[in-house]
């Protein structure tokens, strides 16, 4: 009886401990603007806030899919993005639902640019009929960036979700964790915080609108959702 509450005791103590590893704070709305709320919160895991935005894309499911699926058009819709593709990383594998890709995030001078390398997982989200969940955590492979002087980010999550909404259109939420690989100015970090989502949203809705990606019908996501 001792050894099971000793027991007890331990993965309670491990319990909070990661729980007080990752603190984060109460969401705050930090802009809004054609019906895109933005929203950002502390977390313990980065030395800049974490960030939300929700919209509604005026498309189907399948058509906003269809413009997150190209690697290359981040550079078009997630803010300052000056590159992205995707990625062969020796021992990882790569399918239609789970690859890895590179992209770089731009910043004003005198700031170095900054980049990541993630692995990106497409989800059908069974708890929402005909939404898909996208995720892309980093991975910490050897890789050596395109260009010189380029900070590595040793964070950034990104999640998405794609829901079905009324008159053939798409509920998106985007949410983004990430580390800039040191301390930014307090003025670059509000331009982030205020951009980075509700821009993002933006720029999807007038590629949503494009060639090839409107004529999108079907949803190509097949795999199950998982963690």
């Amino acid at each position: 009886m001792k050894k099971i509450g000793f027991i007890a005791m331990i993965i309670m103590m491990t319990t909070v401990s990661a729980m007080a590893a990752n603190q984060v704070g109460e969401w705050k709305k930090v802009r809004e603007s054609e019906g895109i709320i933005g929203w950002s919160r502390t977390n313990s895991l980065s030395s800049v806030d974490e960030v939300k935005a929700e919209g509604i894309i005026n498309a189907p499911v399948a058509v906003v899919e269809a413009v997150l699926r190209d690697t290359p058009s981040m550079k078009k819709y997630m803010f300052m993005c000056t590159d992205a593709y995707s990625l062969e990383l020796t021992g990882l594998k790569n399918t239609k639902d789970s690859y890895h890709v590179y992209f770089s995030q731009g910043l004003p001078w005198p700031l170095n640019d900054r980049y990541g390398i993630g692995r990106i997982d497409w989800m059908l989200d069974k708890s929402v009929p005909g939404a898909i969940a996208v995720k892309c955590n980093t991975v910490s492979n050897p890789f050596t960036p395109p260009k010189k002087n380029l900070l590595r980010m040793p964070i950034g999550d990104v999640t998405w979700l794609l829901a079905p909404a009324a008159n053939n259109t798409t509920k998106l939420t985007y949410q983004v964790l990430a580390d800039p690989a040191g301390n930014l100015p307090s003025s670059i970090v509000s331009m982030l915080m205020k951009n980075v989502g509700v821009t993002t949203l933006k720029n999807i809705r007038k590629l949503a609108a494009q060639e090839p990606y409107r004529s999108a019908k079907a949803i190509v996501t097949t795999a199950a959702y998982h963690e």
